[in-house]
Protein backbone atom coordinates (compact mmCIF):
# COMPACT_ATOMS: atom_id res chain seq x y z
CA UNK A 1 0.00 0.00 0.00
CA UNK A 2 2.96 2.61 1.09
CA UNK A 3 4.33 1.57 -2.28
CA UNK A 4 1.65 2.48 -3.89
CA UNK A 5 0.52 5.55 -2.45
CA UNK A 6 4.52 6.84 -3.20
CA UNK A 7 3.81 6.22 -6.91
CA UNK A 8 0.94 8.40 -7.22
CA UNK A 9 2.41 11.11 -5.03
CA UNK A 10 5.55 10.76 -7.32
CA UNK A 11 3.24 10.87 -10.40
CA UNK A 12 1.03 14.43 -9.06
CA UNK A 13 3.84 16.01 -8.56
CA UNK A 14 5.74 14.57 -12.15
CA UNK A 15 2.05 16.84 -13.45
CA UNK A 16 2.24 19.21 -11.43
CA UNK A 17 5.84 19.88 -12.37
CA UNK A 18 5.50 19.25 -16.15
CA UNK A 19 1.89 21.09 -16.53
CA UNK A 20 4.23 24.30 -14.86
CA UNK A 21 7.05 23.72 -16.88
CA UNK A 22 4.46 23.73 -19.84
CA UNK A 23 2.88 27.07 -19.18
CA UNK A 24 6.32 28.72 -18.87
CA UNK A 25 7.82 27.42 -22.17
CA UNK A 26 4.95 28.26 -24.05
CA UNK A 27 4.62 31.65 -22.77
CA UNK A 28 7.99 32.61 -23.26
CA UNK A 29 7.93 31.05 -26.72
CA UNK A 30 5.12 33.25 -27.86
CA UNK A 31 7.44 36.47 -26.52
CA UNK A 32 10.58 35.07 -28.30
CA UNK A 33 8.40 34.64 -31.42
CA UNK A 34 6.80 37.65 -31.09
CA UNK A 35 9.88 39.92 -30.33
CA UNK A 36 13.08 38.73 -32.32
CA UNK A 37 11.94 35.40 -34.96
CA UNK A 38 9.06 38.24 -36.14
CA UNK A 39 12.01 41.27 -36.58
CA UNK A 40 14.15 38.44 -38.65
CA UNK A 41 11.03 37.15 -40.50
CA UNK A 42 10.31 40.51 -41.67
CA UNK A 43 14.04 40.90 -42.25
CA UNK A 44 14.06 38.12 -44.05
CA UNK A 45 11.32 37.89 -46.40
CA UNK A 46 9.88 41.28 -46.86
CA UNK A 47 11.30 43.28 -49.66
CA UNK A 48 11.06 47.82 -48.69
CA UNK A 49 8.54 48.12 -50.94
CA UNK A 50 5.62 45.22 -50.95
CA UNK A 51 2.85 45.54 -53.74
CA UNK A 52 -0.38 43.95 -53.86
CA UNK A 53 -2.90 44.33 -56.34
CA UNK A 54 -6.38 43.76 -55.30
CA UNK A 55 -8.54 43.71 -57.96
CA UNK A 56 -9.75 44.86 -62.04
CA UNK A 57 -11.38 47.97 -61.93
CA UNK A 58 -13.49 49.52 -65.22
CA UNK A 59 -13.64 53.46 -66.70
CA UNK A 60 -16.22 54.39 -67.92
CA UNK A 61 -15.42 53.59 -71.87
CA UNK A 62 -15.47 49.99 -70.08
CA UNK A 63 -10.96 49.76 -70.20
CA UNK A 64 -9.96 47.71 -67.29
CA UNK A 65 -7.32 48.86 -64.93
CA UNK A 66 -5.52 47.81 -61.97
CA UNK A 67 -6.20 48.73 -58.33
CA UNK A 68 -3.88 47.84 -55.54
CA UNK A 69 -1.74 48.96 -53.08
CA UNK A 70 2.21 49.38 -52.50
CA UNK A 71 3.52 49.13 -48.55
CA UNK A 72 6.66 50.84 -48.27
CA UNK A 73 9.18 49.67 -45.79
CA UNK A 74 8.60 46.19 -43.81
CA UNK A 75 5.97 45.81 -42.49
CA UNK A 76 3.17 48.06 -42.97
CA UNK A 77 4.66 51.02 -41.69
CA UNK A 78 3.16 53.55 -44.68
CA UNK A 79 0.52 52.46 -47.16
CA UNK A 80 -0.20 54.32 -50.84
CA UNK A 81 -2.93 53.11 -53.57
CA UNK A 82 -2.02 52.61 -56.88
CA UNK A 83 -3.97 52.61 -59.99
CA UNK A 84 -2.69 51.98 -63.29
CA UNK A 85 -3.81 50.55 -66.90
CA UNK A 86 -2.95 46.85 -67.98
CA UNK A 87 0.47 47.72 -69.37
CA UNK A 88 1.94 49.54 -66.45
CA UNK A 89 1.36 53.04 -66.68
CA UNK A 90 0.20 54.69 -63.80
CA UNK A 91 -3.54 56.29 -63.87
CA UNK A 92 -2.55 59.88 -62.68
CA UNK A 93 -5.07 62.16 -60.30
CA UNK A 94 -7.39 59.16 -59.74
CA UNK A 95 -9.60 61.23 -57.60
CA UNK A 96 -10.79 63.72 -60.01
CA UNK A 97 -12.05 60.95 -62.42
CA UNK A 98 -15.04 58.43 -62.39
CA UNK A 99 -15.08 55.51 -63.07
CA UNK A 100 -17.26 52.37 -62.57
CA UNK A 101 -19.19 50.88 -59.38
CA UNK A 102 -19.50 47.48 -59.44
CA UNK A 103 -21.94 46.10 -57.96
CA UNK A 104 -20.92 42.70 -56.05
CA UNK A 105 -23.48 39.67 -55.27
CA UNK A 106 -21.77 37.43 -52.66
CA UNK A 107 -24.47 33.60 -52.28
CA UNK A 108 -23.85 31.91 -49.21
CA UNK A 109 -22.78 28.69 -48.47
CA UNK A 110 -25.69 27.22 -46.56
CA UNK A 111 -29.01 28.04 -44.29
CA UNK A 112 -28.35 28.86 -40.58
CA UNK A 113 -30.02 29.23 -37.54
CA UNK A 114 -29.07 32.92 -37.01
CA UNK A 115 -27.38 34.01 -33.16
CA UNK A 116 -29.24 36.27 -31.22
CA UNK A 117 -26.23 39.65 -32.32
CA UNK A 118 -27.38 38.75 -35.82
CA UNK A 119 -30.80 38.74 -35.41
CA UNK A 120 -31.65 42.34 -35.30
CA UNK A 121 -30.45 45.27 -37.75
CA UNK A 122 -30.68 48.91 -37.16
CA UNK A 123 -31.86 51.75 -39.07
CA UNK A 124 -31.84 55.58 -38.71
CA UNK A 125 -33.90 57.64 -40.34
CA UNK A 126 -35.11 61.64 -39.75
CA UNK A 127 -38.73 62.82 -39.91
CA UNK A 128 -38.13 66.76 -39.37
CA UNK A 129 -36.26 67.18 -36.90
CA UNK A 130 -36.62 64.37 -35.13
CA UNK A 131 -34.33 61.07 -35.12
CA UNK A 132 -36.03 58.07 -35.64
CA UNK A 133 -34.45 53.92 -34.99
CA UNK A 134 -36.40 51.22 -37.26
CA UNK A 135 -35.56 47.91 -36.17
CA UNK A 136 -35.45 44.82 -37.67
CA UNK A 137 -36.28 41.81 -36.09
CA UNK A 138 -35.97 38.67 -37.33
CA UNK A 139 -37.33 34.85 -35.74
CA UNK A 140 -33.39 33.56 -35.82
CA UNK A 141 -34.39 30.75 -38.05
CA UNK A 142 -33.04 29.74 -41.08
CA UNK A 143 -35.94 30.13 -43.19
CA UNK A 144 -37.28 32.34 -40.65
CA UNK A 145 -39.50 35.41 -40.79
CA UNK A 146 -39.17 39.50 -39.58
CA UNK A 147 -40.65 42.77 -39.30
CA UNK A 148 -40.17 45.98 -38.82
CA UNK A 149 -40.97 47.89 -35.06
CA UNK A 150 -39.67 51.96 -35.12
CA UNK A 151 -39.46 54.49 -32.67
CA UNK A 152 -38.49 57.87 -31.95
CA UNK A 153 -35.00 58.15 -30.10
CA UNK A 154 -35.48 61.46 -28.27
CA UNK A 155 -39.03 59.82 -26.65
CA UNK A 156 -38.74 56.75 -26.52
CA UNK A 157 -42.17 56.46 -28.20
CA UNK A 158 -43.08 53.61 -30.79
CA UNK A 159 -43.75 54.56 -34.33
CA UNK A 160 -45.73 51.48 -34.90
CA UNK A 161 -44.85 48.66 -37.35
CA UNK A 162 -44.17 47.08 -40.90
CA UNK A 163 -45.27 44.05 -42.87
CA UNK A 164 -45.95 43.07 -45.86
CA UNK A 165 -48.95 44.22 -45.63
CA UNK A 166 -47.80 47.74 -44.59
CA UNK A 167 -48.03 50.11 -41.77
CA UNK A 168 -49.77 49.31 -38.33
CA UNK A 169 -49.80 50.53 -34.85
CA UNK A 170 -50.37 47.34 -33.39
CA UNK A 171 -48.11 43.73 -33.92
CA UNK A 172 -47.83 42.53 -37.46
CA UNK A 173 -49.55 38.90 -37.60
CA UNK A 174 -47.23 35.89 -38.76
CA UNK A 175 -48.79 36.02 -42.47
CA UNK A 176 -47.20 39.71 -42.90
CA UNK A 177 -44.01 38.83 -42.05
CA UNK A 178 -41.40 39.42 -44.40
CA UNK A 179 -40.12 35.40 -45.34
CA UNK A 180 -35.71 35.96 -45.16
CA UNK A 181 -33.80 33.09 -45.16
CA UNK A 182 -30.26 33.08 -43.76
CA UNK A 183 -26.93 32.93 -45.26
CA UNK A 184 -23.88 31.67 -43.20
CA UNK A 185 -26.21 32.30 -39.96
CA UNK A 186 -26.33 35.78 -41.04
CA UNK A 187 -28.77 38.59 -42.66
CA UNK A 188 -25.55 40.42 -44.07
CA UNK A 189 -26.80 41.16 -48.02
CA UNK A 190 -30.46 39.99 -47.11
CA UNK A 191 -31.37 44.00 -46.79
CA UNK A 192 -29.54 46.35 -48.67
CA UNK A 193 -29.50 50.19 -48.42
CA UNK A 194 -28.52 52.83 -47.25
CA UNK A 195 -26.73 52.83 -43.15
CA UNK A 196 -27.52 49.35 -42.37
CA UNK A 197 -26.04 48.06 -39.00
CA UNK A 198 -25.63 44.83 -37.37
CA UNK A 199 -25.22 46.13 -33.65
CA UNK A 200 -27.45 45.93 -31.06
CA UNK A 201 -26.17 49.35 -29.83
CA UNK A 202 -28.55 52.54 -30.31
CA UNK A 203 -26.21 54.50 -29.21
CA UNK A 204 -23.68 53.93 -32.18
CA UNK A 205 -26.49 55.62 -34.26
CA UNK A 206 -26.16 59.30 -33.17
CA UNK A 207 -25.46 62.45 -35.45
CA UNK A 208 -22.84 62.96 -33.25
CA UNK A 209 -21.19 60.50 -35.17
CA UNK A 210 -21.10 61.92 -38.24
CA UNK A 211 -23.58 59.00 -39.39
CA UNK A 212 -26.29 60.46 -42.36
CA UNK A 213 -29.75 58.91 -41.88
CA UNK A 214 -31.15 56.73 -44.33
CA UNK A 215 -34.85 55.72 -44.88
CA UNK A 216 -35.09 53.03 -48.17
CA UNK A 217 -34.55 49.79 -47.80
CA UNK A 218 -34.83 47.02 -50.55
CA UNK A 219 -35.21 43.58 -48.72
CA UNK A 220 -34.85 40.09 -50.35
CA UNK A 221 -38.07 37.53 -49.26
CA UNK A 222 -37.08 34.93 -50.85
CA UNK A 223 -38.98 35.22 -54.07
CA UNK A 224 -39.52 38.85 -53.49
CA UNK A 225 -38.50 42.24 -53.09
CA UNK A 226 -39.41 44.84 -51.27
CA UNK A 227 -38.60 48.58 -51.00
CA UNK A 228 -39.51 49.76 -47.59
CA UNK A 229 -39.85 53.58 -47.26
CA UNK A 230 -38.98 54.10 -43.54
CA UNK A 231 -40.18 57.42 -43.72
CA UNK A 232 -43.10 57.57 -45.28
CA UNK A 233 -44.04 53.92 -43.64
CA UNK A 234 -44.82 53.04 -47.40
CA UNK A 235 -43.54 49.31 -48.56
CA UNK A 236 -44.02 48.54 -51.67
CA UNK A 237 -43.58 44.75 -53.77
CA UNK A 238 -40.87 46.11 -56.77
CA UNK A 239 -39.61 42.32 -57.89
CA UNK A 240 -40.60 38.94 -57.90
CA UNK A 241 -39.22 36.27 -59.50
CA UNK A 242 -40.90 33.56 -61.28
CA UNK A 243 -39.15 30.58 -61.63
CA UNK A 244 -35.59 30.93 -59.36
CA UNK A 245 -35.36 32.03 -55.78
CA UNK A 246 -33.23 35.39 -55.16
CA UNK A 247 -29.95 34.26 -54.38
CA UNK A 248 -28.61 37.66 -53.95
CA UNK A 249 -29.10 41.70 -54.14
CA UNK A 250 -27.00 44.67 -53.87
CA UNK A 251 -27.34 48.48 -54.24
CA UNK A 252 -24.69 51.02 -54.51
CA UNK A 253 -23.55 53.40 -57.28
CA UNK A 254 -22.82 53.05 -60.92
CA UNK A 255 -19.76 55.24 -60.66
CA UNK A 256 -17.54 55.88 -58.41
CA UNK A 257 -15.48 58.99 -57.85
CA UNK A 258 -16.00 62.59 -58.42
CA UNK A 259 -19.77 63.26 -59.27
CA UNK A 260 -20.95 59.60 -59.07
CA UNK A 261 -23.06 59.80 -55.69
CA UNK A 262 -26.28 60.34 -57.38
CA UNK A 263 -26.56 57.32 -59.79
CA UNK A 264 -27.38 54.50 -57.85
CA UNK A 265 -29.24 51.02 -58.87
CA UNK A 266 -30.19 47.79 -57.54
CA UNK A 267 -29.29 44.74 -58.58
CA UNK A 268 -31.00 41.02 -58.31
CA UNK A 269 -29.40 37.74 -58.68
CA UNK A 270 -30.97 34.45 -59.54
CA UNK A 271 -29.62 31.42 -60.46
CA UNK A 272 -30.27 32.18 -64.38
CA UNK A 273 -29.94 35.78 -64.53
CA UNK A 274 -29.57 39.23 -62.81
CA UNK A 275 -32.33 41.97 -63.19
CA UNK A 276 -31.21 45.95 -62.25
CA UNK A 277 -33.55 48.08 -61.52
CA UNK A 278 -33.62 52.10 -60.53
CA UNK A 279 -34.13 53.52 -56.91
CA UNK A 280 -38.13 53.95 -57.35
CA UNK A 281 -37.36 49.45 -58.41
CA UNK A 282 -38.58 50.04 -62.10
CA UNK A 283 -36.54 47.91 -64.27
CA UNK A 284 -33.62 49.19 -66.26
CA UNK A 285 -31.73 46.18 -67.45
CA UNK A 286 -31.83 42.32 -67.44
CA UNK A 287 -29.05 39.51 -68.70
CA UNK A 288 -29.30 36.10 -69.02
CA UNK A 289 -26.74 34.69 -67.27
CA UNK A 290 -24.22 31.97 -68.89
CA UNK A 291 -22.83 28.91 -67.77
CA UNK A 292 -19.79 30.12 -66.14
CA UNK A 293 -21.20 33.11 -64.58
CA UNK A 294 -23.96 31.24 -63.29
CA UNK A 295 -22.16 28.57 -61.39
CA UNK A 296 -20.00 31.16 -59.59
CA UNK A 297 -20.92 32.05 -55.89
CA UNK A 298 -19.68 35.80 -56.17
CA UNK A 299 -19.36 37.94 -59.24
CA UNK A 300 -19.84 41.85 -59.83
CA UNK A 301 -21.39 43.38 -62.46
CA UNK A 302 -20.71 46.90 -64.34
CA UNK A 303 -22.78 48.72 -66.20
CA UNK A 304 -21.28 51.11 -69.05
CA UNK A 305 -22.86 54.46 -70.00
CA UNK A 306 -24.05 52.94 -73.11
CA UNK A 307 -26.22 50.77 -71.19
CA UNK A 308 -23.54 47.90 -71.53
CA UNK A 309 -23.13 45.49 -69.44
CA UNK A 310 -20.14 43.95 -67.55
CA UNK A 311 -19.49 40.73 -64.85
CA UNK A 312 -16.15 39.49 -63.80
CA UNK A 313 -16.23 36.49 -61.74
CA UNK A 314 -13.14 35.86 -59.31
CA UNK A 315 -10.85 32.24 -58.17
CA UNK A 316 -7.89 32.36 -56.27
CA UNK A 317 -4.91 29.50 -56.63
CA UNK A 318 -1.57 29.68 -55.07
CA UNK A 319 1.16 27.94 -57.17
CA UNK A 320 5.03 27.32 -56.16
CA UNK A 321 6.97 30.93 -57.25
CA UNK A 322 9.06 28.67 -59.31
CA UNK A 323 6.43 27.26 -61.57
CA UNK A 324 5.13 31.25 -62.24
CA UNK A 325 6.08 32.66 -65.59
CA UNK A 326 6.01 36.52 -66.14
CA UNK A 327 4.17 36.43 -69.54
CA UNK A 328 1.38 34.64 -68.50
CA UNK A 329 0.29 38.22 -66.61
CA UNK A 330 -0.41 41.32 -67.96
CA UNK A 331 2.94 43.96 -68.12
CA UNK A 332 1.05 46.42 -65.13
CA UNK A 333 0.94 43.36 -62.55
CA UNK A 334 4.54 41.94 -62.97
CA UNK A 335 6.15 44.36 -60.95
CA UNK A 336 4.82 41.70 -58.22
CA UNK A 337 6.91 38.54 -59.57
CA UNK A 338 10.30 41.05 -59.44
CA UNK A 339 10.13 41.56 -56.24
CA UNK A 340 10.39 37.67 -55.32
CA UNK A 341 12.78 37.18 -57.62
CA UNK A 342 16.44 35.98 -56.05
CA UNK A 343 14.60 35.64 -52.61
CA UNK A 344 14.64 31.98 -51.20
CA UNK A 345 12.11 32.48 -48.55
CA UNK A 346 9.12 33.20 -51.46
CA UNK A 347 7.26 29.79 -51.91
CA UNK A 348 4.27 30.46 -52.96
CA UNK A 349 2.25 33.01 -55.02
CA UNK A 350 -1.27 34.17 -54.83
CA UNK A 351 -2.53 34.45 -58.47
CA UNK A 352 -6.29 35.73 -59.02
CA UNK A 353 -8.14 34.58 -61.62
CA UNK A 354 -10.24 37.32 -63.35
CA UNK A 355 -13.53 36.46 -65.93
CA UNK A 356 -15.04 39.02 -67.68
CA UNK A 357 -18.06 39.16 -69.46
CA UNK A 358 -18.90 41.85 -72.03
CA UNK A 359 -23.00 41.66 -72.59
CA UNK A 360 -24.89 43.81 -75.37
CA UNK A 361 -27.44 46.13 -73.87
CA UNK A 362 -30.02 43.51 -75.06
CA UNK A 363 -28.30 41.22 -72.91
CA UNK A 364 -26.29 38.83 -75.22
CA UNK A 365 -22.76 37.95 -74.48
CA UNK A 366 -20.28 39.68 -76.35
CA UNK A 367 -17.21 38.05 -75.54
CA UNK A 368 -15.40 36.07 -72.70
CA UNK A 369 -11.94 36.21 -71.78
CA UNK A 370 -9.98 35.85 -68.38
CA UNK A 371 -6.81 37.93 -67.15
CA UNK A 372 -4.79 36.35 -64.43
CA UNK A 373 -3.60 38.34 -61.68
CA UNK A 374 -0.76 37.73 -59.02
CA UNK A 375 -2.07 39.14 -56.13
CA UNK A 376 0.60 39.12 -53.85
CA UNK A 377 3.92 36.26 -52.63
CA UNK A 378 3.52 34.56 -49.93
CA UNK A 379 6.87 33.85 -47.83
CA UNK A 380 7.86 30.99 -45.99
CA UNK A 381 6.28 33.00 -42.80
CA UNK A 382 6.92 31.41 -39.81
CA UNK A 383 6.94 28.06 -40.33
CA UNK A 384 10.35 26.91 -39.51
CA UNK A 385 9.46 28.29 -35.99
CA UNK A 386 6.45 26.93 -35.72
CA UNK A 387 7.10 23.43 -36.83
CA UNK A 388 10.14 23.85 -34.44
CA UNK A 389 7.65 24.51 -31.23
CA UNK A 390 5.86 22.15 -32.71
CA UNK A 391 8.55 19.19 -32.31
CA UNK A 392 9.77 20.16 -29.39
CA UNK A 393 6.58 20.51 -27.41
CA UNK A 394 5.02 17.18 -28.96
CA UNK A 395 2.60 15.53 -26.70
CA UNK A 396 1.16 12.06 -27.99
CA UNK A 397 -1.41 12.05 -25.07
CA UNK A 398 -2.59 15.62 -26.66
CA UNK A 399 -1.89 15.27 -30.28
CA UNK A 400 -3.17 12.00 -31.22
CA UNK A 401 -6.13 12.96 -29.12
CA UNK A 402 -6.96 15.89 -31.05
CA UNK A 403 -6.10 13.64 -34.49
CA UNK A 404 -8.49 10.80 -33.83
CA UNK A 405 -10.91 13.39 -32.36
CA UNK A 406 -11.12 16.02 -35.20
CA UNK A 407 -13.57 14.41 -37.72
CA UNK A 408 -15.85 14.29 -35.77
CA UNK A 409 -16.01 17.75 -34.57
CA UNK A 410 -15.98 18.09 -38.58
CA UNK A 411 -18.58 16.63 -38.90
CA UNK A 412 -20.73 17.91 -36.06
CA UNK A 413 -19.93 21.66 -37.01
CA UNK A 414 -19.78 21.29 -41.04
CA UNK A 415 -16.86 22.86 -41.48
CA UNK A 416 -15.78 23.39 -44.80
CA UNK A 417 -12.97 21.44 -46.39
CA UNK A 418 -13.23 23.19 -49.42
CA UNK A 419 -14.30 26.55 -50.33
CA UNK A 420 -18.29 26.03 -50.63
CA UNK A 421 -17.81 22.15 -49.72
CA UNK A 422 -19.05 21.50 -46.53
CA UNK A 423 -17.49 18.03 -44.54
CA UNK A 424 -18.88 14.69 -45.87
CA UNK A 425 -16.82 11.60 -44.95
CA UNK A 426 -14.93 11.44 -47.94
CA UNK A 427 -13.30 14.91 -47.40
CA UNK A 428 -12.85 14.13 -43.83
CA UNK A 429 -11.07 10.95 -44.86
CA UNK A 430 -9.07 12.35 -47.55
CA UNK A 431 -8.13 15.25 -44.89
CA UNK A 432 -7.57 12.81 -42.03
CA UNK A 433 -5.41 10.45 -44.20
CA UNK A 434 -2.88 13.19 -44.61
CA UNK A 435 -2.66 14.94 -41.24
CA UNK A 436 -2.56 11.20 -39.99
CA UNK A 437 0.76 10.58 -41.54
CA UNK A 438 2.39 14.02 -40.74
CA UNK A 439 1.09 14.43 -37.41
CA UNK A 440 2.19 10.94 -36.05
CA UNK A 441 5.33 11.06 -37.14
CA UNK A 442 5.83 14.42 -35.46
CA UNK A 443 3.72 13.93 -32.29
CA UNK A 444 6.02 10.68 -31.43
CA UNK A 445 9.66 11.67 -32.54
CA UNK A 446 11.04 13.38 -29.69
CA UNK A 447 8.73 11.76 -27.64
CA UNK A 448 10.67 8.36 -28.08
CA UNK A 449 13.98 10.39 -27.59
CA UNK A 450 12.77 11.66 -24.07
CA UNK A 451 11.37 8.55 -23.18
CA UNK A 452 14.27 6.56 -24.07
CA UNK A 453 16.84 9.54 -22.02
CA UNK A 454 14.32 8.77 -19.25
CA UNK A 455 15.09 4.77 -19.63
CA UNK A 456 18.25 5.32 -19.59
CA UNK A 457 18.74 7.65 -16.41
CA UNK A 458 16.46 5.39 -14.63
CA UNK A 459 18.96 2.16 -15.27
CA UNK A 460 21.97 4.05 -14.19
CA UNK A 461 19.77 4.73 -11.08
CA UNK A 462 19.24 1.15 -10.27
CA UNK A 463 15.26 1.91 -10.47
CA UNK A 464 13.43 -2.07 -10.41
CA UNK A 465 12.02 -2.86 -13.82
CA UNK A 466 8.19 -2.13 -12.89
CA UNK A 467 9.52 1.57 -11.96
CA UNK A 468 11.53 1.82 -15.23
CA UNK A 469 8.61 0.66 -17.51
CA UNK A 470 6.35 3.16 -15.63
CA UNK A 471 8.12 6.06 -16.12
CA UNK A 472 9.21 5.36 -19.57
CA UNK A 473 5.87 5.59 -20.78
CA UNK A 474 4.90 8.75 -19.02
CA UNK A 475 7.58 10.43 -20.69
CA UNK A 476 6.30 9.26 -23.86
CA UNK A 477 3.14 9.77 -23.09
CA UNK A 478 3.55 13.13 -21.97
CA UNK A 479 6.62 14.25 -23.97
CA UNK A 480 9.10 17.33 -22.97
CA UNK A 481 7.02 18.52 -20.19
CA UNK A 482 6.68 15.00 -18.78
CA UNK A 483 10.43 14.72 -19.17
CA UNK A 484 10.89 17.68 -16.89
CA UNK A 485 8.11 16.23 -14.56
CA UNK A 486 10.26 12.76 -14.31
CA UNK A 487 13.50 14.23 -13.31
CA UNK A 488 11.78 16.35 -10.49
CA UNK A 489 9.73 13.50 -8.88
CA UNK A 490 12.16 12.18 -6.50
CA UNK A 491 15.60 12.57 -5.13
CA UNK A 492 17.62 10.39 -7.27
CA UNK A 493 21.15 8.83 -5.81
CA UNK A 494 24.73 10.35 -6.01
CA UNK A 495 26.59 8.83 -8.79
CA UNK A 496 30.37 7.83 -8.24
CA UNK A 497 32.56 6.97 -11.43
CA UNK A 498 33.39 3.31 -11.42
CA UNK A 499 37.29 2.48 -11.17
CA UNK A 500 36.76 -0.31 -13.42
CA UNK A 501 35.38 0.65 -16.30
CA UNK A 502 35.12 4.63 -16.00
CA UNK A 503 31.62 4.81 -15.90
CA UNK A 504 28.99 6.69 -13.71
CA UNK A 505 26.80 4.87 -11.80
CA UNK A 506 24.74 4.71 -8.20
CA UNK A 507 26.86 4.59 -5.28
CA UNK A 508 23.35 2.77 -3.68
CA UNK A 509 24.41 -0.10 -5.64
CA UNK A 510 26.57 -2.79 -4.47
CA UNK A 511 28.37 -3.28 -8.49
CA UNK A 512 28.67 -1.44 -11.35
CA UNK A 513 25.64 -1.47 -14.08
CA UNK A 514 28.16 -1.41 -16.89
CA UNK A 515 31.03 -4.04 -15.81
CA UNK A 516 29.51 -5.81 -13.14
CA UNK A 517 32.19 -5.36 -10.83
CA UNK A 518 31.49 -4.88 -7.37
CA UNK A 519 32.10 -1.51 -6.49
CA UNK A 520 34.40 -0.47 -3.18
CA UNK A 521 33.23 0.64 0.13
CA UNK A 522 33.60 4.40 -0.04
CA UNK A 523 35.99 5.72 1.83
CA UNK A 524 34.88 8.52 4.48
CA UNK A 525 35.08 11.82 4.24
CA UNK A 526 35.22 14.47 6.61
CA UNK A 527 35.92 14.52 10.54
CA UNK A 528 33.71 11.30 12.45
CA UNK A 529 32.95 12.50 15.92
CA UNK A 530 32.10 9.45 18.64
CA UNK A 531 30.04 10.44 21.44
CA UNK A 532 32.28 8.76 24.57
CA UNK A 533 28.80 8.91 26.32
Amino acid sequence: MRTVTTHLCRTIKAILVGFGFSVVLVLFWIWLAEVWFLRLQQADTEPENATTIESIQFNVDGSPFLSGFQYQGQGVTAMMSIHQDLEGHEIANITSRRWLGGLSFYQGVENQDISWPERMLIFRTRTGSANNLWYFLHDGQAHGRGFFVGYEYETRRRIGFLGTGGFRETEVPAEEMFPVVSKNGSLSNRIVGTNIWTNNYAYLIQGAYGIQPGHVLYLNAETSIYRVDLNTHLVQKVFESEDDPILAVDFGPLLQGVDSQEERSLAIRTASQVVLLDPEGKETSRVKLPTKIAGSKSFSLFKVADDRLIATTETLVQKPFEEIHAEDFPPGARAILAEGEGRESICLCQIKQVGITRFQPDGSVVSYHEIALPVRLVPLQSMKWSMASIWLLACPLLMDGALLLSPVFMMMEGTPIREGIHADWKDISQSFQISFVSFFLVSHLFPLLWGGLAWKRMRRAGLSAGEVRYWTGFVYVCGLCGWVGFLTHRAWPVEETCRSCGRPTAVTRDHCLHCGKSLPIPEPRGIEIIDAT
